[in-house]
């Protein structure tokens, strides 16, 4: 078998989630997939190398990918709405894995921090046709809490409360006729 670098980043995540930051070694990795050491050194210079890779991929899939197909909408509410939709379906085991890892590693924090930054600017740019600069920012963060929420803790909400509470906090993006976000 030949594993891609994808391969190769999402046993990364599965480890990570199951067994920390601590559990991402090479013979791990290696094992985890019935990979040698070899294989591993094709598409990485070593551990460090492979983590910034991990964290890259994270931040493209989970963040930087997302807006970019939100934004494919012609105005804010709809980019608005179809990021509700997006953000529904974004796995909580990397989530929680990542922000776990943050709290003993200032590179995944550092990559933590930006992510955070780039959803809730994200976030205020499309809440600001809708309101003021100060509560485009508030609502902002306040939806970006509700993600945090949802994929770290409260993986007991159900994806229909969710879109209630989304559609109190953000009303305008909610199309009552179709009960959906549009």
């Amino acid at each position: 078998m030949r594993a891609s670098k994808e391969d190769w980043i999402n046993e990364g995540l599965r480890i990570l989630y199951g067994s920390g930051p601590e559990a991402l070694v090479i013979k791990e990795l290696c094992k985890g997939l019935s990979l040698t050491k070899g294989s591993f050194y094709h598409h990485f210079s070593g551990r460090e190398d492979y983590c910034s890779k991990l964290l890259e991929y994270w931040k493209n899939k989970s963040t930087l990918e997302v807006i970019r197909i939100s934004s494919k909408k012609e105005n804010p509410k709809d980019a608005l709405a179809r990021l509700t939709v997006l953000t529904r379906n974004i796995g909580s085991n990397p989530e929680r894995a990542i922000r776990a890892w943050s709290f003993r590693d200032p590179v995944a924090a550092k990559a933590q921090k930006e992510v955070d930054e780039w959803r809730i600017n994200y976030l205020k740019k499309l809440l600001s046709e809708t309101y003021p600069e100060k509560k485009a920012e508030l609502k902002a963060k306040i939806i970006h809490s509700i993600f945090l929420s949802y994929t770290l803790a409260f993986s007991s909400i159900t994806k229909k409360e969710l879109i209630k509470i989304y559609e109190d906090i953000v009303p305008e993006t909610y199309n009552k006729k179709s009960r959906s976000f549009r």
